[in-house]
């Protein structure tokens, strides 16, 4: 446990793949004992030597006659072809044995493995046979759970920053000519500011591309939420990430129905309420009912109704039951030309004092409401809280 965590320490701040690969095979030696550590990593099907120390380490991020394997050649392809770890005990009486610097008798050699697919390999091997043991592979297939995890965010963060900088860019342009058409032509100010709202949601919208970094960003507010031992603060944390999440629903269903054009609303209701109540732990406490009629949602509808329905249920999860024991009932449907959500619960009744507390989550719904076009109302008596908002759903 204790080379664990040490490993989780070193990782944690790295920022790019080349130092996260080098730090893992330089503490691979110094803190196991090992001789040597080969890191691999997938490219077109080849499995890339990536870093090494050791024999293999002459000098300081440099690698010796580095070797390029197919999937399937020698016991490093063959990992990464099966995705399952092999010890060797005895090189000399393996035919798959590949011999790189130079021949040693025992190897082991474990996949390194993101949402069950294979990008890449770490590799050790030594002069004695019988060296490896089951508890090696086991620390060493740990390590390379982390180094999965570690590559795949500073990937995202790279693609991120350049993203961000992309749209600052974009951001920049929009606004300079703005500003322009400001002032030749101020009577036209209503119709620059529909404008500028237009070209904010299609930015918005530009997002989608970076759906997969709404999962890190979630992954590492909840490592801040762990790692920090103020309340508030861990309060805070989860509450945003519980709003990213709301956002990560919508590209996943996105992206799952192959339909860019709009979301079904029982799906998409049904899985926020799931998220959160595996979120705040209370799935065996609290039950939501759900009565949801087939609607389909554009994406303008659907980002501001889920944010919305994601913070009535955490204030009913936070407020309504003391003693984390209650009922939660959805309902969505059309009344008229409007579409209607109401969240009810059968807690101790909305509380104005309780409610001042929680400012930016009501702020929050009355700005996303407005967005909608839409109205809010929320009430409360003894026998519960029912909230109601009420909107047009274009796709109607």
């Amino acid at each position: 446990m204790e080379i664990i965590n040490s490993f989780a320490s070193k990782l944690l701040h790295l920022d790019t793949v080349d130092e996260t690969v080098w730090t893992v095979a330089q503490n691979v030696i110094s803190e196991l004992d090992y001789v040597d550590c080969i890191i691999y990593l997938m490219e077109d099907n080849r499995l890339i030597q990536k870093a090494a120390y050791g024999p293999k380490n002459p000098r300081e991020h440099q690698i010796k006659d580095p070797i390029i394997l197919h999937l399937g050649e020698g016991i490093c392809g063959l990992v990464a072809q099966s995705g399952k770890s092999m010890i060797i005990r005895d090189t000399s009486k393996d035919p798959r044995y590949k011999v790189d610097d130079a021949m040693r008798y025992s190897e082991i050699s474990v996949p390194i493995i993101f949402q069950d697919q294979v990008i890449g390999v770490i590799d050790s091997e030594h002069p004695e046979k019988n060296f490896f043991t089951e508890e090696d592979q086991e620390i060493l297939e740990t390590i390379a759970s982390m180094l999965a995890v570690k590559i795949k965010q500073a990937e995202a963060t790279q693609e991120l920053k350049k993203n961000q900088a992309d749209l600052k860019k974009k951001v920049k342009e929009k606004t300079q000519k703005l500003e322009n058409s400001l002032k030749k032509l101020k009577e036209y100010n209503k119709e620059i500011e529909e404008s500028n709202r237009q070209k904010e949601i299609l930015l918005k919208e530009i997002h989608h591309r970076v759906k997969n970094n709404l999962q890190i960003v979630s992954s590492l507010m909840n490592l801040h939420m762990y790692k920090t031992e103020n309340g508030e603060a861990q309060d805070v944390f989860n509450d945003c990430r519980n709003r990213v999440n709301s956002m990560a629903v919508i590209h996943e269903q996105l992206y799952g129905e192959q339909d860019m054009y709009g979301i079904n609303s029982k799906s998409y209701i049904t899985e926020i309420g799931q998220e959160l109540l595996i979120s705040y732990d209370v799935a065996n406490e609290i039950n939501i009912e759900y009565e949801v009629e087939p609607m389909i949602y554009s994406l303008d509808i659907s980002v501001p109704f889920g944010l919305i329905l994601n913070e009535l249920l955490v204030n009913s999860f936070k407020y309504a039951f003391p003693e984390n024991k209650g009922v939660i009932r959805i309902l969505n449907y059309q009344e008229g030309d409007d579409t209607i959500l109401k969240v009810e619960d059968d807690g101790i009744g909305y509380d104005p004092k309780t409610a001042r507390n929680n400012s930016l989550g009501l702020e929050l719904i009355e700005a996303l409401t407005e967005q909608l076009n839409g109205s809010f109302t929320i009430s409360g008596s003894k026998k519960g809280t029912v909230a109601v908002l009420r909107f047009r759903n274009k796709n109607d």
